[in-house]
């Protein structure tokens, strides 16, 4: 475990550095059963050049089951002991900027990556992303290797068709392109080829920063956008109608660890809301806990934007806050967890004031 003492979203995380060797999963799956750490959204740190592609599916499968994130980042600083014999250490000063720190997956590396649920990779390193206080590195193939094609050779693995079987069989189970084991394949030994923007995203090896809209009809004639979005705690969807001359939101989440009822009372979840912009605007919950009580698992939320629809419907950016006197770590995450960029080129907000109900 891996921290810098605070307690943002991305202060704590896994440091996985090094080569990717038989045992590397068992590790791996010991480490998460002792810190107890699966299923809470946490984010890998992988800066590793590879090793042993059956290795690396193998882990990538732990990563996926256990429902982390990962992330192309080296983890430096100075190592203490924890407080908490579960972890390992803490990483509490941010790495310092220099060629030879900046991160890369690399090869079977890669393969791991695959298996976060939110994934974030860089096409260039010259001018690092920030993430927390490391950055953002790139993702980067080459021929393969498996410990029992044997270690002769780097393209052993790659091109025992067996072995490709398995790749392409992971790789689709992880929902990544076949596109991705083409580059690999088509990368001559020894050279590694580091992914541009346009394989990043048309493989799926990364999926921060997408948002998916499409208008849809609902039954009744209304329209409705719909945009899907991937977060670190989970996948959203939020659909926005117009109702009684309001523009409205319904959100529904797939969280990795779903907050309660007794959540939003204790940290003022989704409480007190504002819409960033040239003046912030205030989006009120509809939604009022059920009768089940407040340990009841939150289930779909809906939200009315209190101002005209004709504010609403330019905006490309939805980005929420929380007003004066509510705010905290948990109520700021949760905020931020919602807010999502439209495409460039979608505009289809202008079609719901034409269909309100």
């Amino acid at each position: 475990m891996a921290s810098t003492g605070g307690n943002c979203s991305s202060c704590t995380w896994i440091a996985a550095e090094g080569g990717i060797v038989p045992g590397t999963a068992q590790r791996f799956a010991n480490f998460v059963e002792r810190t107890e750490t699966a299923n809470f959204g946490l984010f890998l740190h992988l800066n590793s050049v590879g090793g042993d592609v059956n290795e690396a599916m193998e882990l990538g499968r732990l990563i996926r089951s256990n429902g982390f994130n990962t992330a192309v980042s080296q983890t430096v600083g100075d190592e203490r002991s924890s407080t908490n014999p579960k972890f390992d250490q803490f990483v509490i000063e941010p790495p310092v900027s220099s060629d030879e720190t900046r991160p890369a997956c690399l090869s079977a590396c890669a393969i791991a990556f695959a298996g976060g649920n939110l994934r974030l990779a860089e096409e260039t390193i010259s001018e690092p992303v920030s993430f927390g206080f490391g950055s953002i590195g790139t993702i980067g193939v080459g021929q393969l290797f498996s410990q029992e094609a044997g270690m002769g050779a780097a393209s052993d693995g790659a091109s025992d068709p067996e072995i490709m079987v398995q790749i392409l069989s992971y790789l689709n189970d992880m929902g990544i392109g076949s596109q991705f084991l083409s580059i690999m394949a088509a990368t001559s030994s020894p050279d590694t080829h580091v992914l541009t923007a346009e394989e990043l995203f048309e493989t799926n090896i990364v999926n921060n920063g997408r948002y998916v809209a499409e208008v849809a009809a609902n039954q009744n004639g209304v329209a409705i956008v719909d945009v899907r979005f991937q977060k670190a705690d989970g996948a959203y969807k939020a659909e926005l109608f117009c109702k009684a001359g309001k523009i409205r939101m319904l959100v529904e989440a797939d969280w990795y660890v779903s907050p309660t009822w007794n959540d939003v009372e204790s940290w003022n979840l989704f409480k007190n809301v504002l819409l960033l912009g040239d003046t912030e605007i205030p989006v009120r919950l509809l939604t009022e806990k059920p009768s089940g009580g407040s340990d009841t698992a939150i289930g779909p939320l809906l939200f009315e934007f209190e101002t005209e629809m004709t504010r609403i419907v330019p905006l490309k950016a939805f980005s929420f806050t929380q007003g004066p006197g509510a705010q905290n770590r948990y109520s700021a995450a949760s905020l931020s967890s919602l807010s999502f960029v439209l495409p460039d080129d979608f505009d289809g907000l202008y079609i719901l004031p034409r269909t309100c109900l």
